[in-house]
């Protein structure tokens, strides 16, 4: 009988008399044995439990469940761990396309570049991800110059706070605001929501004085129907607000994006009915097109 046969094992183990059995024979000692008798150093343990006689082993004798797991996962689902890998990269970029935004000094950089060789004085879209996501908005829109300077994700807040970078340097000569529901999500009141936009169209109209702001009203998503009244009341404040203050345009896109009956359209909307699609997008367009045509915007 070999030393490690005769060393005790500790006591507890469930792989008969003295401990838990190695592969080979030999019993743990403290450590983990592998095939041939040499001992694993001490500071790993064996599992204590019993084991499975089925099921892969890994080379040391003790059993790696996950790892089987994931590849009869992978091999279910027919993905390779590079189409897994793949997979979870689109969805990290997925989530912050629709819900996060990038950091100021990132995003300012990105609009720096993609209209360094505009003129000042064009029509910039500034608001949260039904802006942002609007790829086509260019297209859309034609033949009016416009830049896209959305923020998914955005409140009013994050508007003010932003508009040192992504907004007072590009001069422009009309903005399109679009806020919707993100603030109702938050639990904010309609009372602040309409405080915070009486503070938020101030600032820009004292720091772009000869600018013309058109509002766009918030938008019917079948996804949050249940803020709808909440939209509904603010925009019926933001009609108000705009028609008292000069160089304030309201657009209510209400009965563009609704049936006649005033019920939702989920099929002018994505997935999740809070982002309109490129059907919704075009529809969206239309009341747009006429307000730019009205106030002579730059082609």
């Amino acid at each position: 009988m070999s030393k490690s046969d005769r060393r005790a094992n500790p006591p507890g183990g469930d792989g008969g008399p003295g401990g838990p059995q190695t592969p080979g024979g030999s019993r743990s000692t403290g450590g983990s044995q592998v095939p041939g008798g040499s001992q694993i150093p001490s500071g790993t343990q064996t599992p204590t439990g019993p084991q499975s006689p089925s099921g892969p082993q890994s080379p040391a004798g003790s059993r790696s469940p996950g790892r089987p797991r994931l590849r009869r996962a992978l091999k279910i689902t027919g993905l390779s761990l590079a189409g897994l890998l793949a997979l979870l990269t689109a969805l990290v970029y997925w989530l912050a396309g629709f819900w996060l935004w990038p950091t100021e000094g990132l995003w300012a950089r990105h609009l720096a570049s993609t209209f360094s060789d505009r003129e000042p004085g064009e029509v910039v879209f500034y608001g949260a991800s039904n802006f942002r996501l609007w790829s086509d908005l260019e297209t859309d829109l034609a033949p009016y110059r416009v830049q896209n300077h959305g923020i998914g994700g955005s409140t009013d807040q994050d508007l003010i706070e932003y508009a040192d970078r992504l907004l007072y340097p590009f001069e422009p000569s009309v903005v399109f605001i679009q806020t919707g529901s993100n603030e109702y999500v938050l639990g904010l009141s309609v009372e602040q929501v309409e405080r915070n936009k009486i503070d938020m169209y101030q600032q820009f109209r004292d720091r772009l004085p000869d600018t013309t702001f058109v509002v766009m009203s918030g938008l019917p998503l079948p996804g949050r129907a249940e803020h709808w009244d909440q939209i509904q009341e603010v925009n019926a404040f933001l009609a108000e607000y705009c028609a008292d203050h000069e160089r304030m345009v309201f657009i209510d896109a209400t009965a563009w994006l609704t049936t006649p009956e005033g019920d939702f359209r989920p099929e002018l909307f994505r997935f999740d009915g809070v982002h309109l699609n490129a059907a919704g997008q075009k529809i969206w367009a239309q009341p747009m097109l006429r307000v730019l045509a009205d106030l002579d915007a730059p082609r």
